[in-house]
C-alpha cells in the first residue's frame, strides 16, 4: 500500500498527523467487529438504512401525487421526509431496487464521493502549498534582488 508507505515516511516530520491518521484507520477497520459485537450483545440493533426509508417514502409520495411533507400529529414533521425537495429526483433510482440493494448503492455512492471530496480538499492543498512555495520563492527572489541592488548602489 503506498499510501501507507508514504504515511510512515512522515512519521518523523509529522508524528501527530501519523498518529491521528494510524488512530482514525484503526477505528475504520476494527467499527464491523465493534458493530456485530454490540448486535450480539444486544446493545446496538442492526443496521436500518432510516434516511433512505424516508427517501424511498418520498419519491412513492412523488409518484402517487401525495404531498412530500405530511406534518405529525404535534405538527412537527420528525419521522418524516425533512429534506429538500429536489432530493426526490435523485433518489428516484434507488427507488427501484430493492431496499437493501439501495441502501448498499447509497453507501458505496456515498463512500465513492467522500473518496472524491477528499481528493479534491488534499489536491487543493497541495496547489495552495506550492502557491505559497512559488511565492516565498518569488518574494526570497525580489528580496535578494534588493539586498543585491542595495549593496552595489548603496
Amino acid at each position: 500500500m503506498p499510501a501507507l508507505h508514504r504515511l510512515w515516511a512522515r512519521r518523523q516530520r509529522q508524528p501527530r498527523f501519523v498518529a491521528a491518521s494510524l488512530a482514525v484507520l484503526a477505528v475504520l477497520l476494527a467499527y464491523p467487529a465493534i458493530q456485530w459485537w454490540l448486535q450480539s450483545a444486544g446493545i446496538a440493533g442492526e443496521f436500518r438504512f432510516y434516511d433512505l426509508g424516508a427517501y424511498r417514502s418520498a419519491v412513492s409520495a412523488w409518484h402517487g401525487g401525495d404531498p412530500l411533507y405530511v406534518p405529525n400529529d404535534d405538527g412537527g414533521y420528525h419521522g418524516s421526509y425533512l429534506y429538500p425537495p429536489v432530493y426526490v429526483l435523485l433518489f428516484a433510482p434507488l427507488s427501484e431496487l430493492p431496499f437493501r440493494q439501495a441502501g448498499v448503492v447509497w453507501n458505496a455512492l456515498s463512500v465513492a464521493l467522500l473518496w472524491g471530496g477528499l481528493q479534491a480538499v488534499v489536491a487543493a492543498l497541495a496547489l495552495l502549498a506550492a502557491g505559497r512555495r512559488v511565492a516565498e520563492a518569488a518574494n526570497f527572489g525580489l528580496l535578494s534582488d534588493a539586498l543585491i541592488s542595495e549593496r552595489s548602489h548603496g
